[in-house]
């Protein structure tokens, strides 16, 4: 008997650019189910000279986002290559918007010196940086 291994597929929690649907399926070249999350214990931070954000873990902050479920394994490695070296894929527990748990990975930034003492503003970006961004990054 030939046993077919099953792809893996995990969930992705995102908190930035890749929250906007027409961002993520641009990166990662198809769509996925998707619902709001939170994360415990996690701080989106405005980045020094960036229009992105970048998310640490800092007990008593609450990182609101968006869970992929299901990502492909193609679209993870697109996902991994858009987020480059300046992020860590790792893995953490988020609850949705219905209450439930579920397991997802999340892009943690790496350089601490970049952080700036604000948090990044949903606002700003999609006022100021949305279409921008998704003009140049539609053709990732």
């Amino acid at each position: 008997m030939i046993w077919h291994q099953q792809p893996i597929m995990i969930n992705i929690f995102t908190y930035g650019s890749l929250m906007y649907p027409e961002i993520f399926e641009a990166v990662a070249g198809q769509s996925f189910n998707n619902k709001p999350a939170k994360l415990l214990n996690w701080r989106r931070h405005q980045l020094q000279g960036e229009s992105y954000p970048a998310a640490t873990p800092c007990v008593g902050h609450q990182l609101e986002g968006v869970v992929w479920f299901n990502v492909s394994a193609q679209a993870l490695t697109r996902l991994d290559t858009f987020e480059t070296s300046s992020y860590a894929r790792e893995p953490v527990q988020i609850r949705t918007s219905d209450g439930a748990m579920h397991s997802a990975h999340i892009y943690r930034w790496l350089d601490l010196t970049r952080l700036l003492g604000e948090d990044w503003s949903t606002h700003m970006f999609e006022t100021q940086h949305l279409k921008h961004f998704l003009n140049t990054h539609n053709k990732v």
